[in-house]
């Protein structure tokens, strides 16, 4: 039987969740009250973006709707069928006291063919007997703005968000055509603005809710080639998320003495490489340190120290040495030649050796001398 501590929330129905950074929380929160509706969340990869949004939609349920789950606000749980089908007012007021639902939210991870259709709304082909035919339906954003503003009139203007949209990875799609008129919206929270498009039983405007949020998250390394225009910029807060020493720490703690230092400095190794090295791009170094996810093993590979070295060399060889490469060959940083000679395995970064024709034991070998593993 394990002895795992489960603990327990006294007000949701579920355990309680662990959030990975309440000061980001914290901080989204203080951007909120200060009106900045339309957050981004950027940062190097892997210091939990996601992750962070994902927390944030836990605390406002824990606030606007403590007996449900967080699948159970889900937007597209709650009306599966709002791509296809044009959801009256009534139902949605229906749906939403069925459950007794005070927030809602929804993820989207976004890319070149997301478009202005999936986002706000538009023509989608519906399959007929001997033809077809097109229907103006609702994207992720335009029908979330019908439901909050449900919500608002049921349950007056809130101090909280009511209705939250994550949208992952926002700079991979082409943000000016997919906000459209939306980006007028996005000003004019609960003013009308036309759209091409008219709903059934609808007209064509569209209407960003006060109480809606959209949170964002975005690479700092993707900066350099992003087609966030300056229009959107300007109507998205920034917040840095910055990677985490304290979270590596945490995991490697509670392993073997003999290899629990390995995370930790091995994130302090990358750090100083990348902080030593000659800036050439526009991204400052600070942005391109690698996050804590790079060093923290997943719980399967902590069952041995054997195990948790090579989940970090693997890590190391085949998810760290890559990205420190893509930024030297991106242009953004140059590293001393002799600073790379201090880290493990140095030659690798430098193309001197090739890490596929390197016997894997060798590596593991060195790899473990290097911090004295198992000694």
């Amino acid at each position: 039987m394990s002895d795992k501590i489960i603990q327990v929330s006294k007000v949701l129905p579920f355990p309680k969740r662990q959030i990975a950074d309440i000061d980001i929380c914290k901080k989204i929160d203080g951007m909120w009250d200060f009106d900045k509706k339309f957050m981004i969340l950027s940062g190097p990869p892997g210091v939990g973006k996601t992750r962070t949004s994902e927390d944030y939609i836990y605390r406002k349920l824990e606030v606007l709707s403590p007996h449900l789950t967080v699948d159970a606000t889900r937007l597209s749980n709650l009306f599966p069928e709002f791509r296809t089908k044009v959801y009256s007012t009534s139902e949605i007021t229906d749906i939403l006291s069925k459950y007794e639902v005070k927030f809602v939210w929804d993820l989207a991870v976004l890319h070149p063919q997301y478009s202005y259709e999936d986002l706000i709304r538009g023509y989608k082909v519906f399959p007929l007997e001997k033809s077809s035919t097109l229907k103006v339906r609702e994207g992720l954003l335009g029908f979330m703005s019908r439901v909050v503003e449900v919500l608002e009139a049921s349950t007056g203007l809130c101090s909280e968000p009511q209705g939250l949209l994550v949208l992952d990875e926002i700079n991979r799609a082409p943000i000016g055509q997919l906000f459209g008129e939306a980006i007028y919206a996005l000003d004019r929270r609960g003013q009308k603005t036309t759209t091409p498009y008219e709903l059934e039983g609808f007209d064509g405007s569209l209407v960003i809710p006060k109480t809606l949020m959209i949170l964002g998250t975005m690479n700092s390394i993707d900066r350099a080639t992003s087609g966030f225009d300056y229009a959107l910029r300007r109507r998205f807060a920034n917040i840095f998320v910055k990677p985490s020493r304290i979270a590596v720490e945490e995991i490697w703690n509670n392993l073997n003495s003999t290899v629990k230092m390995i995370g930790p400095q091995l994130f302090d190794i990358t750090k100083e490489l990348i902080i030593g090295s000659e800036q050439l791009g526009t991204i400052p170094k600070e942005e391109l340190v690698l996050g804590q996810a790079y060093f923290i093993p997943p719980e399967n590979s902590r069952t041995s120290s054997e195990d948790t070295i090579k989940w970090m060399l693997f890590s190391y060889l085949y998810q760290i040495f890559p990205t420190l490469l893509d930024y030297q060959e991106q242009g953004l940083l140059q590293y001393d030649e002799d600073a790379v000679g201090r880290i493990p395995m140095g030659n690798i970064l430098l193309n001197k050796d090739d890490i596929y024709q390197t016997n894997e034991e060798m590596l593991e070998h060195e790899f473990k001398g290097f911090f004295n593993a198992g000694k």
